[in-house]
């Protein structure tokens, strides 16, 4: 073999176990970092939907609730349940909604974007978005946000799963921002089955 053919394997396969390496360490970190924030809090309430669909962690006695949610532009609303405890002035809540199947041509990402400008648009006070990110949720299509509603603000994620719209909030007068848990309330919410 000749000495640059020599050389040009050496350096992909230093490139190929550099890039390998670097893909290890950080889904090795990312991995101890879910790890330790699945961890549930002695203290925290696990939730289990009486269908079965879900499991989530409360820092207090979750409380549900049957509401609606109007569309107005649709002319239609749409019945959802939602699960909340409150601890230390911020509410913890989980609420879930069915959309009809030909809603889903939308493509999930559209979907998720046009559920949160809904949400923003028709919540009673008046809420702005502060900031959005589109991650996922246990393999599904996620949306993080931030919105604020007065002197509170709302941390939340909304997770399409099928024709299943979740959303997870976590409401706080802004001065508690560092003490909510909102990582550990995401983090603990499970889809099952």
């Amino acid at each position: 073999m000749n000495k640059k053919v020599i050389i040009r394997i050496v350096l992909i396969c230093s490139m190929l176990f550099a890039v390998g390496t670097g893909v290890f360490t950080f889904i090795q970190k990312d991995f101890q970092t879910n790890l330790i924030t699945l961890e549930k809090p002695s203290n925290w309430k696990e939730y289990s939907a009486a269908d079965a669909r879900y499991k989530v962690n409360f820092p207090a006695e979750p409380v549900l609730e049957n509401k609606q949610l109007d569309i107005p532009s649709a002319g239609q609303s749409l019945n959802f349940e939602q699960v909340s405890a409150e601890k230390k002035k911020a509410v913890y809540a989980l609420s879930h909604v069915d959309f009809p199947r030909k809603w889903t041509l939308l493509g999930s990402n559209t979907l998720l974007k046009k559920s949160l400008d809904l949400l923003v648009e028709n919540e009673v006070p008046a809420q702005q978005l502060l900031s959005k990110e589109t991650t996922s949720h246990q393999g599904y299509p996620a949306l993080d946000y931030v919105v604020s509603r007065g002197g509170d603000e709302v941390k939340g994620r909304l997770v399409l799963v099928g024709t299943t719209l979740y959303r997870l909030t976590v409401s706080y007068p802004s001065e508690l921002k560092e003490t909510v848990q909102h990582e550990q309330f995401v983090s603990s919410f499970n889809l099952v089955g």
